[in-house]
């Protein structure tokens, strides 16, 4: 990619438009590359992946997002009395009597 003559004007806006056009290919290539490279990401995520069931009387701890670094991300125990969908149970805390959906 050289430089254009500086006394043709008429090379200048050729070069500008090659130029462009070379960016654009390069572009398109580095999207469908980048596709492919998120394929095979994902392919491998769940290859490993496990997802994990629960049963009515199980015990389980639940992430609580918090703001402070220092603190706990995990409550519980919690044990499960309802299975209400694949990924949504009734649970209740051990030491608690109120019953939580998650």
């Amino acid at each position: 990619m050289g430089s254009p003559h500086r006394n043709d004007t008429e090379t200048l806006p050729n070069y500008i438009r090659q130029t462009r056009e070379r960016i654009d290919i390069v572009h398109e290539q580095m999207r469908r590359q980048l596709k492919v490279q998120q394929r095979q990401q994902k392919s491998l995520y769940d290859r490993k992946a496990t997802q994990g069931t629960f049963c009515v009387n199980d015990l389980m701890r639940i992430a609580i997002p918090r703001g402070e670094k220092l603190h706990p991300c995990l409550e519980g125990p919690y044990e499960i009395v309802q299975t209400l969908g694949p990924h949504t149970y009734r649970v209740r805390h051990q030491e608690r009597r109120r019953r939580t959906m998650v």
